[in-house]
């Protein structure tokens, strides 16, 4: 028994010494480390702000940030993904400056056809102030749009720690302005103001270190670049762009949905309950995601096998994930009651619904990343059309039959359960016919 345990000992050190000495690792481990202690004190907070800001809040504040969800992605045509791939540093620098380019362009024609809209039509828009709104929301997208690019570059460049630095003060900020704010002023336009400060925050103080790491230049806004740019990439506009449009539409159909059709708050328990489980999902599968797809592509332009390397990260995400998302399906209702308030039961049974959806999400973030490098944009982008229909057809029956919110999650979380297993099943069989 005594030699078993030292056998034991010598094999967990020695993988202990593997993990340190894998440079993917000690990356994945340090963006870990700070998107940990961002989340960590983001749920010390919970329980203080759910009891300052109600669930109609909170339906305000998610049917907003479901907008910014939407457009923020794709308002640099998804340019600042492919930041990553170029072998010379310069064609990098001006996908940079192209996605500068294109956000500030489309985030300064959205602000003045909203404007537009609010001054023709100034009940057709949510009530909160109008002019106060549509430039919250311009400000969000444009920083949501280009701080994508400057976190790109700084993975490009290494600078995982930078990264995790970030994440974890503007965690600190949010919650802590979200505290102050919320005994002097609890409403929605509050925790509206607030997020979209946390996201400028965040874009200035990554685009500060990108520029710092050498990301841009005057000169790399000369229009030949930015054209040879916009041509030698031009799958992430034709085909990564309207994927993450398509995905985006589906991340936000519930929220948008049960504030439309049902009532808002509904909407406000959906936004609380994906809130707090989508925790892991970026506690782990971002940053695994974020740190692998650069090794998928070096791999890939060296010539080695991708499979193993997306086949392992699935399976230790699904051990990861299996115990927290399960015991929320199991007990959601009473855990939410417990820690937010007699008021947020109902966001428990929610919960219950969309832990099964973002499980498999969370297994999901390996095969991803895998897409851009394997280069089946195009075959994605027809899967995404037919799951977004699935799940708009799925809600619009429930709506038809006069079903409730409660069952109109249920579907479409069913739903995009069979839809995240498509992809895994699919990219896993694609990389390993790859490898062979």
């Amino acid at each position: 028994m005594h030699r078993l345990n030292q056998a034991f000992m010598v094999k967990w050190r020695a993988s202990g010494k593997s993990w340190l000495d894998d440079p993917q690792m000690r990356n994945i481990g340090t963006v870990t480390l700070g998107t940990t202690l961002a989340q960590a004190v983001s749920m010390a907070f919970v329980p203080i702000i759910a009891r300052l800001f109600g669930p109609e809040a909170w339906g305000v504040l998610g049917t907003v940030t479901a907008i910014i969800g939407i457009v923020g992605p794709i308002a640099a045509f998804a340019y600042p993904l492919a930041v990553v791939l170029p072998q010379k540093p310069d064609h990098a620098r001006h996908l940079v400056a192209l996605s500068l380019a294109i956000a500030s362009f489309v985030c300064l024609s959205l602000l003045t056809i909203g404007l537009g809209a609010v001054a023709l039509y100034p009940f057709s828009l949510v009530t909160i102030s109008g002019y106060a709104l549509i430039p919250l929301i311009a400000v969000a997208i444009w920083c949501f749009a280009l701080n994508e690019a400057a976190v790109q570059w700084l993975i490009r460049e290494h600078r995982f720690r930078e990264i995790a630095v970030v994440v974890v003060l503007v965690a600190i900020f949010n919650n802590a302005i979200r505290l102050g704010a919320g005994f002097v002023a609890p409403s929605a336009l509050t925790l509206i103001s607030i997020y979209v400060a946390g996201l400028a925050l965040m874009f200035f103080a990554n685009a500060g270190a990108a520029i710092r790491h050498g990301a841009l230049g005057a000169t790399h806004f000369r229009l030949l670049h930015l054209r040879n740019a916009a041509l030698r990439y031009i799958d992430f506009l034709f085909y990564r762009s309207p994927q993450i449009l398509l995905n985006s539409i589906s991340q936000s159909i519930p929220i948008l949905t049960l504030a439309s059709f049902f009532d808002i708050m509904a909407a406000g328990y959906f936004t609380m309950a994906a809130t707090i489980l989508a925790i892991p999902v970026t506690l782990v599968g971002k940053a695994v995601s974020d740190v692998i797809y650069p090794g998928l592509a070096e791999k890939d332009r060296s010539g080695q096998q991708i499979y193993p390397l997306v086949r392992t990260y699935t399976i230790r995400l699904f051990g990861l994930g299996i115990v927290p998302f399960g015991a929320v399906i199991i007990w959601g209702e009473p855990l939410f009651s417990l820690v937010l308030g007699e008021q947020w039961s109902g966001a428990g049974d929610y919960a219950r619904w969309i832990s099964l959806w973002l499980f498999f999400a969370f297994i999901n973030r390996p095969s991803l990343a895998a897409i851009p490098v394997i280069k089946v944009q195009r075959q994605f982008l027809l899967i995404e059309v037919v799951a977004l229909a699935c799940k708009a057809l799925g809600f619009a029956l429930v709506i038809a039959f006069g079903g409730s919110s409660l069952t109109a999650v249920a579907v479409f979380c069913t739903l995009s359960v069979a839809h995240n297993s498509v992809l895994i099943i699919w990219i896993l069989n694609l990389a390993k016919g790859r490898a062979n």
